[in-house]
Parts: structure tokens; C-alpha cells; sequence
């Protein structure tokens, strides 16, 4: 359990620094967001392989905006937790459901609102996407909390 331990307290700086990183408004290079998200998704990989945790219950979904990739979503402030659902088979709402970890407050804010613009266009059964469409869940997602390296798992 001490490695455990270890690794979670390497896995929480390292979330610190990317925080930091982030909110510090300057450029950051891709190749140091890269090498930061390979390093904080190393750690979680040595952190599973060493013991799996304790099965946590399901977090009660609020209900996203109208979104063509999102169905649900909810956050945790004290743990820093987004879990997001997706869509799922059209018009069955049996999409997967991911975890993503260290979200801070105002980047679950910004999630909330869809505060990125689409890059791409398209459309599913759900709904349809156009460049510079906003406010955009999808989009947010991709770029602030993909982009940004925060943990993730798949948890349904």
C-alpha cells in the first residue's frame, strides 16, 4: 500500500503543476502538455496495476444542455470529479460514462456552459455541429479537459 501511496501523492502534484500550468495564462508549449499528460496518465496506469479502489456508487446526473456528444453530466467540487455521459444508441440514452479527475472549479464552470466553439461540423441523431458553433459541450470537453491532460477512466 505504500507505493500506492506514493504514486497517488506523485499523481497529485503532478495534477498541482498542471493546474498551475493552466491557470497561469501564458502559452504552453504541446510538447510539455503532452509529456505532463503522459506522465499523469503513467502514474494512474502503476497506481491501477498496484490495487484497484474500492468501488465508489454511481454520481446522481444532472442534465446537460441540449448536446449532440453529451447527455448528462455531473461534478464534484470537494473530490475535483467531473462524470460525464455520453450519448449513447439513438434514441436509447445508453452512452459510456467517464470520470475525469482534478477538474478544477472554474474549469467545471467553463464546461458547464459550453464555453469552447466547435472546430469541426457534423451531425448524429442526436443533433448537428457547425464551426464556430457556441456553446459547445463537446468542444469544451475536447479542448479544455482533453486538451488539458486531466485523468480520465471509463467507469460504465
Amino acid at each position: 500500500m505504500d507505493d500506492i501511496n506514493q504514486l497517488q501523492q506523485l499523481l497529485q502534484e503532478l495534477m498541482q503543476a498542471a493546474d498551475e500550468v493552466l491557470s497561469s495564462g501564458e502559452e504552453i508549449p504541446d510538447e510539455f502538455m503532452d509529456e505532463l499528460s503522459n506522465e499523469i496518465e503513467a502514474t494512474q496506469s502503476r497506481i491501477q496495476a498496484l490495487g484497484t479502489p474500492a468501488k465508489q456508487p454511481m454520481p446522481e446526473m444532472e442534465h446537460a444542455m441540449p448536446s449532440s456528444n453529451i447527455n448528462s453530466f455531473s461534478y464534484d467540487p470537494k473530490k475535483e470529479e467531473l462524470y460525464v455521459k455520453f450519448q449513447g444508441d439513438y434514441p436509447f440514452q445508453n452512452g459510456s460514462m467517464y470520470k475525469y479527475g482534478g477538474i478544477p472549479p472554474y474549469v467545471a464552470d467553463a464546461f458547464k456552459q459550453g464555453a469552447a466553439s466547435a472546430k469541426t461540423e457534423g451531425e448524429n441523431d442526436w443533433g448537428q455541429w457547425w464551426e464556430g458553433k457556441n456553446p459547445s459541450m463537446g468542444a469544451t470537453l475536447n479542448q479544455l479537459i482533453k486538451g488539458g491532460g486531466f485523468p480520465y477512466s471509463r467507469i460504465s
